[in-house]
């Protein structure tokens, strides 16, 4: 273990970071609230590897992450809250209910608390670009068609199992459920998002179209992608996303530390666009044994990504770039962990040692 500095707040868990740079990440950006501490960033790092394509420069504040599945609790989730709290959605409202096409298909029973808690019954994932009526071609990204046979899709998959007695992670849920909340307001995810949590919270780099930024923004690259044959900077990762337009209810949210630990911060407190949490916490949709309440994760007590150290009823959530939040309201802390981990490729998941090391760091020093 390396041994802390006490006049250097977080000093363990920063020199942890910067050890795993070039190892696990080419550069990463960490956030931390404590009532201790205030709020803490620090960067590591470049964001990208040489030699690949993309610009390369040093990880700052102002870096702008692909948050990836961190899209599902701080966009959608936080969305469809506010949806809850205006009466344009309720939780026990059925896909049956609310969506003709799926009056007759076998998730007409499938509640918005099922699709929020990962407990559809829907497969995790599918490659929709293989699944296709025709063969996909960039023009077809974000068209009405596309999006109208994802849903199709979707609509005619058999379940694994029946509408909350099975919890699977679902991108699948998430991809629906956004759909939803397009139809029903004809709103998209990105015009909710700018209303309901960008601007209350004042965030000017949290957005799910980045291309709409001033050309000398600074991203985090991702991965050689084999669907648009070139490494990433400033373009979703996540190819269903890609496919859908960029804006899905399961991935698309770019961010800095800056602004992510933002919004971790307004779950921690309950504030803001996330005011009524408590409804996601409370809500049961899934089996007895289920570890997600609605839109979040928790946090097992032994080998959680969150350390082994992380306090009881901790929830957040991971992303699939490298990113990850983990928030504890009782003690308000909030921890934000962005990473470029699968650049230049998604093989590398030394994430996985890293996370929990970085975390441990943090609770040691919080003493919760």
């Amino acid at each position: 273990m390396i041994e802390a500095d006490t006049k250097t707040p977080f000093f363990e868990a920063k020199a942890i970071l910067d050890q795993y740079v070039g190892q696990g990440f080419p550069g990463a950006a960490l956030g931390i609230y404590s009532k201790k501490h205030g709020d803490f960033i620090t960067t590591a790092g470049f964001t990208a590897y040489p030699n690949h394509g993309v610009p390369v420069a040093p990880v700052t504040e102002g870096t702008i992450f692909d948050l990836a599945s961190l899209t599902k609790p701080l966009a959608t989730g936080a969305i469809t809250l506010n949806l809850l709290k205006n009466k344009l959605l309720n939780l026990d409202d059925t896909l049956g209910f609310l969506w003709p096409r799926f009056k007759s298909s076998p998730w007409a029973e499938v509640s918005v608390a099922h699709l929020l808690a990962h407990s559809s019954g829907m497969k995790d994932h599918y490659e929709f670009a293989d699944m296709l009526p025709k063969a996909f071609t960039p023009s077809d990204a974000g068209s009405l068609e596309t999006q109208e046979s994802v849903a199709e899709i979707i609509a005619t998959s058999p379940p694994l199992a029946a509408p909350g007695s099975l919890e699977v992670y679902s991108d699948l849920g998430f991809i629906i459920l956004g759909m939803l909340i397009q139809r029903l307001t004809g709103k998209s995810l990105a015009e909710w998002f700018d209303e309901l949590v960008a601007g209350p919270l004042g965030l000017t780099s949290t957005l799910f179209s980045p291309n709409t930024l001033k050309s000398n923004a600074n991203f985090a690259a991702t991965e050689l992608c084999p669907l648009r044959k070139k490494v990433l900077s400033g373009e979703v990762h996540d190819s269903n996303c890609y496919l859908l337009g960029g804006i899905a209810g399961h991935a698309g949210l770019f961010s800095t530390i800056t602004e992510t630990l933002a919004m971790a911060k307004a779950v921690t407190f309950g504030t803001g666009p996330f005011k009524d949490i408590q409804t996601f916490m409370t809500k049961q949709a899934g089996p007895p044994n289920a570890s997600r309440v609605l839109a979040f994760d928790t946090a097992s007590l032994a080998g959680s990504s969150a350390g082994d150290l992380v306090p009881p009823q901790t929830i957040g959530h991971l992303g699939f770039t490298g990113t990850s939040m983990w928030v504890n309201q009782q003690h308000q802390t909030a921890i934000v962990l962005l990473t470029n981990r699968v650049h230049p490729t998604r093989d590398n998941i030394l994430i996985r040692k890293i996370r929990p090391l970085i975390h441990d760091a943090i609770w040691r020093e919080l003493a919760l």
